[in-house]
């Protein structure tokens, strides 16, 4: 009995040690305050990313660390940002400018 208790805590250690994530959200605008519906921000060290609703928030679950992100909308220019992801929620809100 004495071992299933230890396994059992070692579990639960494991799972808190090696199972947290981060909420790294915002919302992708333009210059006057709009938001940008179907922007993209693609994670380059997981090779995953998300699309802005149509009020420009998005959402992302990442484990701490260091990331490359780059966020994109059609007729607008590319942003890339390393940003290092730490703490319980990340607020990232960011404005993109128009090609002219």
């Amino acid at each position: 009995m004495r071992v299933f208790r230890i396994s059992v805590l070692l579990f639960f250690f494991y799972l808190k040690a090696f199972g947290q994530t981060v909420n790294f959200h915002g919302r992708i605008t333009d210059l006057r305050g709009n938001s940008l519906a179907f922007a993209s921000v693609w994670i380059s060290e997981v090779q995953a990313g998300s699309l802005t609703n149509e009020q420009g928030l998005y959402r992302l679950n990442l484990k701490p660390g260091i990331y490359t992100f780059s966020f994109r909308a059609p007729g607008y220019q590319p942003l890339f940002q390393t940003i290092n992801i730490d703490g319980n929620d990340v607020n990232h809100n960011l404005q993109l400018y128009r090609i002219t």
